[in-house]
């Protein structure tokens, strides 16, 4: 009798003693996922605040250029420092898009991102001043497609841009822009645009609606045609 009271209370114990183990392990993979969730949006947000002010600079060169615009050097500098910011505010994105798909998308998800949209949107201008500056001939691509719900169409639309991307990489600038994250600059271009459903495209001030595949793209426009 003595024996079988024994072994209960040592059988209790071992499972008290897993079910402790087990509860400690969730915790602990919750609170290391919790934390690395963490690390991921400070590093992302980290690298928006340097892009900022990297951005506040360049305002202030675009003055100082616009004042010595005269200067032979004005064009290859400002599209120098253009792409260079280009290549990182697209490393960003892909951030983003990381957070996106490990569905943490919280309040600061959304900060993040209208931020980012911001950035994308101001360097589309600029890139808009340098072409009627420097009489660039670099094509701008806006791509304009929802957040907030899935859309097989623009899912291929965007791998048929990042194609062109890939290709020319020094003469195709994509801006990609959510319709659906109540930006108003971004209103302001889908109005401007006449921009109606998603995805659509905005190809050197040319709107395009629905999805397009990149060589349509190129056969439409001559610059595109050696991407």
């Amino acid at each position: 009798m003595a024996e079988k009271e024994n072994s209960k209370k040592l059988f209790s114990n071992v499972y008290f003693k897993a079910l402790v183990l087990t509860a400690i392990i969730f915790v602990l993979g919750l609170s290391l996922g919790w934390y690395f969730d963490w690390t991921r949006s400070n590093a992302v947000r980290g690298e928006l605040e340097d892009l900022k002010i990297q951005a506040d600079e360049a305002r202030v060169a675009m003055v100082f250029f616009e004042t010595f615009k005269s200067d032979p050097q004005f064009c290859g500098v400002y599209a120098t420092e253009m792409n260079a910011q280009l290549q990182r505010i697209g490393a960003l994105g892909l951030k983003l898009e990381s957070l996106r798909e490990a569905n943490k998308l919280d309040e600061s998800y959304y900060a993040l991102k209208q931020q980012y949209v911001l950035f994308n949107t101001e360097l589309w201008l600029r890139s808009e001043n340098l072409k009627k500056l420097c009489s660039s001939t670099v094509t701008t691509i806006l791509y304009f497609y929802p957040e907030n719900r899935e859309c097989e169409s623009c899912v291929a639309q965007a791998n048929e841009l990042l194609q062109l991307k890939r290709s020319c990489p020094e003469s195709v600038w994509l801006f990609a822009l959510p319709t659906d994250l109540n930006v108003t600059v971004v209103e302001m271009l889908v109005q401007r645009f006449g921009v109606a459903q998603t995805p659509s495209l905005v190809v050197d001030g040319q709107t395009f609606g629905g999805m397009h595949a990149a060589t349509e793209l190129r056969e439409r426009f001559p610059a595109l045609s050696s991407c």
